[in-house]
């Protein structure tokens, strides 16, 4: 039997993003977001796994996340959430879920 693995929607979004690795700050835009992580528009950053932290900049939300570098490529940073409570836990499912209903509800170019 195969393997299913679940991944979150991910939504495509465009904002700037700070990052704090090793007393080291690092700024990117984010390029996409689900409940689970972010994929990051970066420098390449060296360390795998490692830890640190992320503020996303919205018009519609500012915060800042514990996060775990999940991959790094020349041109991406995948990003892993660590939450610290339920209520970042909550504030990030209700961000991405504004974002998922803003893609529902655009209109369609004819």
């Amino acid at each position: 039997m195969e393997r299913f693995e679940y991944r979150w929607p991910r939504f495509r979004i465009n904002a700037p993003v700070r990052m704090t690795f090793w007393r080291s700050d690092i700024s990117g835009r984010c390029v996409d977001i689900s409940e689970e992580g972010m994929k990051v528009e970066c420098p390449q950053i060296d360390s795998a796994h490692s830890r640190g932290t992320v503020t996303v900049i919205h018009p519609a939300w500012t915060v800042e996340i514990a996060v775990q570098i999940a991959y790094s490529t020349p041109i991406h940073t995948g990003l892993k959430f660590i939450y610290r409570s339920d209520h970042e836990r909550s504030m990030v499912a209700r961000f991405v879920a504004s974002l998922g209903y803003a893609v529902c509800t655009m209109p369609r170019s004819t």
